[in-house]
């Protein structure tokens, strides 16, 4: 048994504070990116399970802030219809190059939104970005939920002390 003879006001004290807040956002957001990961990966197992094949041309390359760079290809579909569509550069193996062509698996029901590079291998796939915010963000949610106010103090702590060993380290 608890020695707490009121939990539940324990429980709303955690939802209420600004710790409490902060942790339930971190999980939403944690929970949020894996699902995302998990829709990403089923999309590309039906492209590679069912996808149709053609030759793809890049004719452009994007930057992109938050991710490799992007390759506009076209290709033909089976049907005839010739399309331009961006992939993204986590469903292309290696920097697309100008003019480079190659096999692309693509989505009869969506030959525009739903292309791969059926070299892709799986790192690719699954945003590396993704897998850390969620890695980051359980286990500061998890602190923040239990330890409230010290949280931020072995945080603090704990960027204090990686700033000091930067700043040794650049002398």
């Amino acid at each position: 048994m608890s020695s707490d003879p009121h939990p539940r006001t324990s429980m709303r004290d955690r939802l209420s504070s600004i710790h409490g807040q902060i942790a339930i956002a971190l999980m939403l957001i944690a929970i949020g990116m894996s699902v995302a990961t998990v829709n990403d990966y089923r999309a590309v197992q039906r492209l590679r399970e069912s996808g149709v094949s053609a030759m793809g041309t890049v004719v452009r390359t994007e930057y992109s802030r938050y991710s490799s760079d992007d390759a506009i290809v076209r290709f033909t579909t089976r049907d005839g219809r010739h399309i331009r569509t961006r992939v993204d550069g986590s469903r292309w193996q290696g920097s697309p190059l100008i003019d480079d062509q190659r096999q692309v698996l693509y989505d009869p029901a969506d030959p525009s939104g739903n292309v791969l590079d059926p070299q892709a291998g799986f790192m690719q796939i699954v945003n590396p970005r993704k897998a850390v915010v969620v890695l980051l963000a359980v286990p500061l949610a998890v602190l923040l939920w239990w330890q409230q106010a010290d949280a931020f103090f072995w945080l603090s702590f704990w960027i204090t002390k990686m700033k000091r060993r930067r700043g040794t380290a650049d002398r």
